[in-house]
């Protein structure tokens, strides 16, 4: 998996002010909204460092570039980060190290896909996990343990797997199915691949950029409880 492969560059950088959300976006990441958000979630907990990390392709990402690959042969992923957010300040790699499970609010798995065919060039969040904030009102009523490596160290955290459409390979149904599936039945390797094989039957059109019919999310989530059914048609029914 991406988010446990080893780095290829890491780069340690302050969140704290002069630090602008918006500037980094638009200088690393094309000023994608949902990054934005990621910094934004990530300043509001007070975190004080971030570190961002080239890394390859493996497991559930290497799967995605494959079937993207034989849906549209001119794709090309054109780079992938990984970015976690940290409670306190440092300066180096080396100090990587020496930071606890607790001190570590999140990670993202940011890819840039581009497709001419397709009018695709964007960065999109692949996955990511944020703790929750305390709050009396922040209710969360199901979360699970999630491993991420940074540097040469790993760390767990707890929290809901986030996923971001590409309209190539998943739109907003795949992408609930994937982070269900990770939550509810602690797959987090589950893969679109999948997800798309068991939704789609011979003779269908086959076009999961542009979603899932309410046939093929029942399909593509065939191990998941009722309660789980409900609340997945209720949000991503048609999408």
């Amino acid at each position: 998996m991406s988010r446990l492969a080893a780095p290829s560059k890491v780069k340690v950088v302050s969140l704290v002010r002069p630090f602008s959300n918006f500037d980094f976006a638009d200088d690393h990441f094309q000023g994608s909204f949902p990054i934005r958000r990621l910094f934004s979630q990530a300043r509001s907990r007070e975190c004080q460092t971030a570190v961002l990390e080239e890394i390859p392709a493996s497991g559930a990402v290497a799967d995605e570039n494959g079937e993207i690959n034989g849906l549209f042969p001119d794709f090309q992923m054109h780079a992938l980060r990984r970015v976690s957010f940290w409670r306190g300040k440092f300066k180096t790699e080396k100090e990587i190290s020496k930071q606890g499970d607790g001190e570590c609010i999140g990670f993202a798995i940011l890819k840039h896909d581009v497709s001419p065919s397709q009018q695709v060039d964007e960065w999109h969040v692949f996955e990511s996990v944020i703790v929750q904030y305390p709050h009396q009102h922040n209710y969360l009523p199901c979360a699970n343990d999630f491993e991420v490596r940074v540097g040469g160290s790993k760390f767990k955290l707890r929290g809901v797997l986030y996923c971001q459409q590409n309209g190539l390979n998943k739109a907003c149904a795949q992408v609930a199915l994937r982070s269900i599936c990770a939550t509810y039945l602690d797959e987090p390797k589950f893969t679109y691949r999948r997800i798309n094989a068991l939704a789609f039957r011979p003779g269908e059109q086959f076009t999961p950029g542009k979603g899932l019919s309410t046939r093929q999310i029942l399909r593509g989530v065939g191990r998941v409880e009722d309660s789980v059914f409900r609340y997945l048609l209720s949000s991503t029914s048609g999408a």
